[in-house]
């Protein structure tokens, strides 16, 4: 007898254990389709029973169901919804759909229930039509084919849905087998997160509209509408915490149309960036606040295809830097590339893409990053993916120089903090010592006249105005005469001091390794408002920072001349005994 090339009851059980990473991602499976069908009011239904756990009353989750106004099903397409490998878009002219393989619907509802029902009707609800398809029956031989029968709209849901149109389609999954949330309320909440992320564009343009709705035991009904949630924080009236839940959190930092070439054909990658607003990110431990945990759970590459987010991915991202939170970077793929940048049957992932990421932190810095491209042609896919990474790479550099620009732009706020700025009794024993190049200006000059010159000139060096202001304002009610700057410069000195009209300046150079390591320097205004976890990880960071400057300086007096290690020695003891004044007795 032959041997089947394919068994059912194997092919069923590796289906329903296909993996996506919860129920909501799913469910947007079907939400994929609803869209698909033109559908732009989709209904998500939990229900939920009661039971006995651990001796106290609990409410759990029996059913999902999805709900649409699209154009519906007729009996031919109904009757391969829920086949395996069939569906209407699988031709390439038909890929700008979000349906792609053909494994959506049936393979998305194996993984969560094992019943899983369809209605679906055009031309009036009382030409519904209806398919079933039992996974138990399936396993045992019950059920071997999909049969479509004219059957009512169900009585249950009539009461739920707000509005039936003339078509529509109705999915019910019953008999769970593997809900992510116990609960039909923690169900939608976590759904709407994850799912107002993938379908934020047509939120927000009211392209799609997606009513949350949960029946408890006792037929109580809660509901409420899934707003955008926006990585970008470039959205009005999102998900995001107040007082950003009506306005937008971040603003838009650039636009880029990057141009792709495959099968003979240019494609346009589209790149946006934001960065977060001033107001956003500074203030009172502003990472600890409900924003700013917002922003880190959305904090990544968000991944789309054809405006419909598929991943938010990390790989490019510094995890343990919570600064990485104040930026956001998205970049939308055509359908014409899913086979370029290699899809994943459930749409979750572009695998090239990531592997290519992978390969470019793992290559990071080595001089075998341009070897390795030199060995593709020019028109090679692999060689414009890492080009396209390599793209991304230098968006999120240019990102996170702002982030240290932002952060260098900090007055120090000795009086906010009821501490004594150090720049104080470095000012102070200053006028004790012998006159210096910068001493003349302070006493020729008029402070207002020093003060303006002083703002210009942090203009120049890339600070706001707003910012320049607040430093100067600091210096001027202080009394001082130091302060500490950032800039990238594209020198490899860790430092530069300079006189400004009388000020002396010390300018750390963001560009620097150094600068990751010793960034509290500029923020010693915000100690007081930090996390104890963010305080620890910053000052172990200040600690191994000023160590490795110390051991830089032992490693060049170690490699100099026997006539340079004098100079040096000297300079070292004459700045040495100068830090010795400049610090205080206490």
């Amino acid at each position: 007898m032959p041997h089947p090339i394919i068994s059912q009851n194997s092919a069923i059980t590796a289906l329903m254990n296909m993996s996506f990473k919860n129920t909501a991602n799913a469910l947007a499976e079907l939400l994929d389709n609803s869209i698909d069908a033109t559908g732009g009011d989709i209904e998500l239904i939990c229900h939920e029973i009661s039971i006995m756990k651990k001796q106290k009353k609990m409410e759990q989750i029996v059913e999902i169901a999805v709900f649409d106004d699209g154009k519906g099903m007729d009996p031919d397409l109904l009757e391969m919804c829920l086949g395996v490998g069939d569906g209407t878009h699988l031709k390439p002219e038909l890929r700008e759909k979000f349906g792609r393989f053909g494994l959506g619907l049936s393979m998305s509802s194996m993984t969560q229930a094992r019943l899983v029902e369809i209605y679906s009707w055009q031309g009036g609800v009382e030409n519904t039509h209806y398919v079933k398809l039992d996974v138990n029956a399936v396993q045992s031989g019950a059920q071997k084919e999909l049969i479509v029968e004219k059957k009512s709209f169900p009585d249950k849901y009539k009461n739920i849905v707000q509005k039936i149109q003339d078509s529509g389609t109705l999915v019910i999954w019953s008999n769970l087998s593997n809900p992510t949330w116990a609960r039909g309320e923690s169900t939608l909440k976590n759904a709407a997160s994850i799912i107002g992320s993938m379908y934020r564009d047509f939120l927000r343009e009211k392209s799609l509209i997606i009513r949350m709705v949960n029946i408890t035991s006792n037929n109580q009904m809660s509901e409420f509408m899934c707003k955008p949630n926006d990585p970008l924080y470039l959205t009005e009236n999102s998900q995001t915490p107040a007082p950003w839940d009506d306005k937008a959190m971040f603003e838009l930092m650039s636009k880029d149309d990057y141009p792709i070439k495959f099968n003979g054909k240019i494609y346009t990658v589209k790149i946006k960036s934001s960065f977060a607003l001033k107001e956003a990110r500074m203030g009172d431990s502003s990472g600890n606040k409900a924003h700013g945990q917002h922003a880190k759970n959305n904090m990544g590459i968000s991944l789309l295809r054809e405006g419909r987010e598929i991943n938010l991915v990390t790989t490019l991202c510094s995890a343990s830097d919570p600064t990485e939170r104040w930026w956001g970077l998205e970049v939308n793929i055509p359908h014409e590339l899913d086979d370029l940048f290699e899809i994943t049957p459930d749409k979750s992932n572009y695998r090239a893409l990531e592997s290519a990421m992978i390969s470019s932190v793992r290559r990071s810095g080595k001089k075998s990053e341009k070897e390795d491209l030199d060995m593709f042609d020019e028109d090679d896919g692999r060689t414009q993916i890492f080009k396209l990474v390599d793209k991304l790479q230098l968006t999120i550099d240019e990102l996170r120089k702002r982030v240290k620009k932002a952060a260098g732009s900090k007055t120090g706020g000795g009086k906010k903090r009821g501490l004594i700025p150090p720049e104080k009794p470095a000012t102070e024993k200053t006028k004790d010592r012998p006159e210096g190049k910068s001493d003349k200006p302070e006493k020729e000059i008029p402070l207002s006249e020093r003060l303006e010159f002083y703002i210009e000139h942090l203009i120049e060096k890339g600070y706001t105005p707003e910012d320049a202001k607040e430093l100067a304002s600091f210096l001027e009610e202080e009394e001082l005469k130091y302060s500490t700057t950032v800039k990238d410069m594209a020198t490899p000195d860790f430092f530069l001091t300079e006189e400004v009209k009388g000020f002396l300046e010390v300018t750390l150079n963001i560009n620097h390794k150094a600068w990751s390591l010793l960034e509290l320097v500029v923020r010693d205004d915000e100690i007081e408002t930090m996390s104890q976890e963010e305080l620890r990880i910053r000052a172990y960071k200040t600690v191994t920072g000023i160590k490795l400057i110390l051991y830089a300086w032992a490693r060049l007096r170690d490699e100099s001349k026997q006539e340079d290690r004098k100079k040096l020695d000297q300079y070292r003891t004459q700045w040495a005994i100068i830090a010795e004044d400049f610090f205080p007795d206490e």
